[in-house]
């Protein structure tokens, strides 16, 4: 792993340092000099710029289709199994991830609902409140958000993980969220599947941020289940299909991909995860994190957010500004020692004249410009509707294009379902740009003029979006019509279609019973053949000891000392025949135990195959037969439409030439509404309010100017010892600062 994000948090740590050093020397300052220089703005200023600092987030968006792993790529990165990741759940709220330190180093959920409860829940709930599956409420339609606080390392230094819905199922408002996201993430990933990378789905959301493709890193993950000779050329056509397409096209400079796999990625933190289906579940854990992938690019994620710009930019600017802040605080010094040298009461009555007679000129010559300023924004507002005219009316003409291409009214309903939502949020982004480029260009004219004013358009939204039911209400009917010539018995296909989803799973268990039930069988022949080998062993071992020994013993035999040999029990047999025993009986145990595992597993096979409701021996088989059920349903479908073509190909001609006219008509609504909305921008009243606040602003720098003046006039008037003091404090502090600055150049 770099060192980019340690190096990082290390130079925030230090200014941080800098920062509280800074603010504890000023506030003596402000203390010691007892009003003769005023910088209680100055502290201000430091603490919202330390507390920024500080709360400096980098949010990282995941965005992706269903079934691209995003789950388990999150909690790879989290190296924790924390998201639901159940192959049949799909996410339908939006989770913030965040460090635990951030809610009193507690490990739980909180759940925002959109009736403004909140619930704290355990990780183990997450699931309940997060997918489509859960059995306690409508989770998309019930929450709002949730933050999971997790205590992992990979959130901390401020890096909040923005989990999102899946691209098909995002709703109105979760689209609004996700968009907003990632537009003001620091970085953004998107997930395709390498088994299907490409959907239609995956490039209409990009076509609305073709302006921030720079931050999207695309990630095809899942490359554990494509054979490795395929991988190469997955990725060539994901980034053809990326750099062509109908929705949007990237240029290929732009387009670097990154494939992974997040499943064995998460597998190397989290050894107890089930791999048991794999090819890789016997791989160690340096196998496992070089055919991943996944360490390469969390790297190359780490250099992105902590050693380039996102980074640069949350250091240099704070940075900059305590060096600068340095500068005016030695100038406000030196003017400080000059008073007191000159020691002249009338040169400061004389500066705060001038300050007040320049405050005024200032403030007539900002009236002034209001009259110009109002001409100039006029011709902006024209600028704008011009733009935002040939904007919606190449929207709207890409829109009849995708219509154009229909071939049936059956196409027509589907292009109109998949893009209408599409060509709407595009006209409300239009709207959005537009004002905020108009926000641009008006802030551009007041820096060029006077630089202390700012103020905000009021952003415009649509107030009546086109909606599908407005132009396609013919084409549903004749849907209906068109189903007549349709003999396909669709709820015998959805009949047999959970027939084979639950033979599936009857299979897969049998599948893993006999499984279970071999290794056992296996496991016992190894222990019986460990056995043989080991009493073998033993019997050659002990078959040369004899069950007696001769011993000689001296005894008095007719009044002679004699030796004599006696057949004694021998205590090594003894022993020996002890241990055997012992060896025999754990022997046995070993055996029957391993003997009670086969047995059980054997009948909780012969109990499955009992239970066995279809007659299928494979998933192959299986597999097969949802094929042919599915192309059989295609078949009559297409056969269907056949059938009806020559009367639908007259209904789709009028059909698209009402479409083509409503929405020519809706997109002149839209220009309409445009130029209403920004007709009633008051831009010029809202510059006049900014010149008040700015006059205001200026009068009351001029009273602490007038508050400073009246204090220098009186220590001017004090002892020479006071003077002396403050001389003293003057010299003290500016080669204090001075060497602030001099350490942080």
């Amino acid at each position: 792993m770099n060192n980019y994000r340690e190096n990082f948090e290390k130079e925030r740590e230090q200014l941080l340092t800098n920062y509280k050093e800074t603010i504890n020397l000023i506030e003596n300052m402000n203390k010691e000099f007892n009003g003769l220089i005023n910088l209680e703005e100055q502290i201000d200023q430091l603490q919202n710029s330390k507390q920024n600092l500080e709360n400096k987030d980098f949010e990282i968006v995941v965005v992706g289709e269903f079934s691209t792993g995003k789950s388990t790529f999150i909690n790879a990165l989290m190296g924790k199994n924390i998201l639901p990741s159940k192959v049949t759940s799909t996410t339908a709220t939006i989770n913030f991830l965040k460090h635990s330190e951030r809610n009193n180093d507690i490990e739980e959920a909180v759940v925002y609902m959109k009736n403004g409860e909140t619930h704290r829940i355990t990780h183990d709930e997450v699931f309940d409140y997060t997918t489509e599956m859960s059995k306690t409420m409508n989770v998309s339609e019930e929450v709002k958000h949730i933050d999971i606080f997790i205590a992992s390392n990979y959130l901390k230094n401020g890096v909040v993980i923005v989990d999102t819905p899946g691209l098909a199922a995002l709703n109105e408002e979760h689209i609004k969220i996700t968009y907003d996201k990632i537009t003001n993430s620091q970085a953004s990933i998107m997930l395709f599947n390498s088994e299907q990378a490409g959907r239609d789905t995956e490039f209409q959301f990009l076509q609305r941020l073709k302006g921030y493709i720079d931050r999207i890193f695309f990630v095809v993950n899942r490359i554990d289940v494509t054979p490795s000779s395929e991988l190469p050329a997955v990725l060539d056509g994901l980034k053809q299909n990326l750099a062509h397409n109908k929705y949007v096209e990237i240029p290929k400079e732009k387009i670097e991909l990154f494939p992974v796999s997040a499943m064995q990625a998460l597998k190397v933190n989290e050894p107890t995860l089930d791999v048991s289906h794999t090819w890789w579940k016997d791989l160690d854990n340096d196998e496992l994190k070089k055919e991943s992938k996944f360490f390469e690019f969390e790297n190359r994620l780490e250099e992105y957010l902590f050693n380039g710009e996102q980074s640069e930019d949350s250091i240099s600017s704070p940075k900059y500004a305590l060096l600068n802040l340095y500068t005016l605080l030695i100038d406000k010094l030196n003017i400080l020692g000059d008073d007191i040298e000159n020691d002249n009461i009338e040169e400061l009555k004389e500066e705060y004249e001038n300050l007040k007679q320049l405050v005024e000129l200032k403030k007539k010559e900002l009236e002034k410009n209001v009259i110009k300023f109002s001409n100039e924004i006029d011709e902006l507002k024209e600028e704008i509707i011009e733009e935002t005219k040939k904007d919606i009316e190449e929207s709207s003409n890409s829109f009849l294009e995708r219509l154009e291409e229909a071939e049936s009214t059956y196409e027509l309903q589907g292009t109109i379902s998949d893009d209408l939502e599409f060509y709407t949020n595009d006209i409300n982004k239009i709207y959005s740009d537009q004002i905020k480029n108009l926000q641009r260009k008006v802030d551009k004219k007041l820096r060029n003029n006077y630089k202390e004013i700012k103020f905000k358009l009021q952003e415009q939204n649509i107030d009546d979006n086109l909606t599908a039911e407005q132009i396609n209400i013919q084409i549903k009917q004749r849907e209906r019509n068109l189903n007549n010539y349709n003999l396909f018995d669709e709820e015998e296909y959805n009949r047999q279609k959970e027939e084979l989803s639950s033979a599936r799973e009857q299979l897969k268990l049998i599948l893993q019973l006999e499984q279970d039930y071999q290794e056992a069988r296996d496991e016992l022949e190894n222990i019986e053949s460990a056995h043989e080998r080991e009493n073998k062993y033993f019997e050659s071992l002990y078959s040369n000891i004899s069950s007696t020994k001769t011993e000689r013993k001296k005894r008095i035999i007719l009044k002679f000392l004699r030796e004599q040999e006696y057949e004694v029990e021998n205590p090594e047999y003894k022993k020996i025949l002890e241990e055997q025993r012992e060896r025999i009986f754990e022997q046995n145990q070993e055996k029957d135990e391993s003997s009670l595992k086969a047995r059980r597993a054997k009948r909780e096979l012969n109990a499955a195959k009992s239970g066995m409701e279809y007659d299928f021996e494979s998933m192959q088989e299986i597999t097969e037969r949802e094929k042919a059920l599915n192309k059989e349903r295609r078949q009559e479908h297409l056969k269907a439409v056949n059938l009806a073509k020559e009367e639908d190909q007259k209904f789709l001609k009028k059909e698209k030439r009402k479409i083509k006219q409503t929405i020519n008509k809706q997109a002149r609504e839209y220009i309409k509404n445009f130029v209403e909305n920004v007709d009633d921008l008051d831009s010029i009243d809202l510059v006049k309010q900014e010149i008040e606040k700015h006059i205001q602003d200026e009068n009351e720098e001029l009273q602490k100017s007038n508050e400073e003046l009246i204090e220098k006039e009186k220590f001017l008037k004090e002892s020479q010892q006071e003077k002396a003091r403050v001389k003293g404090l003057i010299f003290n502090y500016q080669n204090t600062i001075q060497e602030k600055r001099v350490e942080m150049m």
